[in-house]
Order: structure tokens, then sequence, then C-alpha cells
């Protein structure tokens, strides 16, 4: 008998689990001077997961070491695939609690900080509306804006394909 839970999550981690698939997505998804910076001939699958019990409900993890051209420091591109049928206003902080998961676990592994890329595939049936920017989960005046982190997480918005 198939497994028929959770499909996308199959299809995708069959799809993404080879690196040469994941260096073609890059390429056409993330923007040319972001990619410029990678060796996405040497991209190698992390085996460690760094998502806990919690967040492996709400995310398929795939986490990819990705070497930068000209040095020695390897950037994680964390690609992160959203299963829900609707648009949720609260990615940006379950990306945030994702990252820091990780630097938690980089850092308990005794691994250097590595910075992460974060990316999520949505494939709903709705247009994706949430801002890509952490900070718009805020309305705050400008002398607070600095006491919330900054970040962007790039979207691959699979309804507009």
């Amino acid at each position: 008998m198939t497994d028929l839970t959770k499909p996308h999550d199959k299809f995708f981690k069959a799809t993404f689990s080879q690196p040469g698939a994941v260096a073609r997505f890059l390429r056409e998804f993330l923007p040319a001077e972001v990619t410029a910076l990678f060796d996405l001939a040497h991209i190698q699958p992390v085996k460690d997961s760094f998502v806990d019990a919690t967040l492996r409900e709400h995310f398929s993890d795939l986490l990819f070491a990705v070497p930068l051209h000209g040095a020695d420091a390897h950037a994680f591109v964390c690609i992160l695939f959203e299963h829900k049928s609707s648009v949720d206003p609260l990615t940006p902080l379950q990306v945030l609690r994702y990252m820091v998961q990780s630097w938690d676990a980089m850092q308990r592994q005794q691994r250097p900080l590595a910075p992460i890329v974060p990316i999520v595939v949505y494939h709903g049936t709705q247009r994706w509306t949430v801002s890509t920017d952490f900070h718009a989960l805020f309305d705050l005046p400008a002398a607070l804006q600095r006491y919330t982190p900054t970040f962007h997480y790039h979207l691959s918005d699979l309804t507009t394909v």
C-alpha cells in the first residue's frame, strides 16, 4: 500500500535530495548577485537536521552547505517547504525561529556560525500576500525599529508559475 500522507513533502524531499536539482532551483529563483557568490558545483546536503520536533510539524527541512567562491567559509542555504493551503502571516517569525535554532545547533556542535539564506517555497491555492521582510510584522516608530531583527526570506510562490 502506498503511503499518501504528506505527498508534497515526499515530492519536494525526493526532488531536492539531489544537489544538481537544488543548484538549478537556486540559479532560477535566487537573485543573480546571490548565486554569483556560491560555488554551486560543490553544493552538499547537510545530513544533520537543525529542526526540532516542534518545528518539524511546520517545516520539511533541507539544509545544504554551499562553498563561497574565493573563501574558506560556507553559507548554509536553508530550504523550507511550506505545505499549508493558506497564506500564513507568521511565516517570518517561523523562519526566524528556524534560523535561531540552526545557529544554536551549530554552536552546540562547535561549528562556526554560518549565514543562512532562508527560502520559503509556497504552493497554496491563493497568491502569497505576506511580506518577506521580518520588520513588516511590526508597526513601530523609527526609533524602535533597530531593536527588532532585520532579515528577509526569499519566497518562491509556485502559484505564479
